[in-house]
């Protein structure tokens, strides 16, 4: 939708961003195979590697969305 109504050219960026990071996920779920390190970080700071994917990946849906939210507003 967001290439129909806004840019299409950005849709593609976000798009490429988004695939990339979901490339990134059998890493992020990959918490037994961690070094001890890896894995003692994520339990200090009490977050799931999987949200440091799983965030921006949403932030990235929410763009395109309100991208496509306002342009349908401004056509009223």
């Amino acid at each position: 939708m967001h290439a129909l109504t806004v840019s299409p050219s950005m849709a593609a960026k976000l798009g490429w961003v988004w695939l990339l990071l979901r490339v990134c996920y059998p890493i992020a779920f990959a918490h037994p195979s961690m070094s001890p390190a890896l894995w003692g970080a994520q339990r200090r700071l009490g977050i799931s590697w999987v949200s440091f994917v799983t965030w921006p990946s949403y932030g990235i849906i929410g763009s395109l969305l309100w991208g496509v939210a306002r342009a349908s507003s401004l056509d009223e």
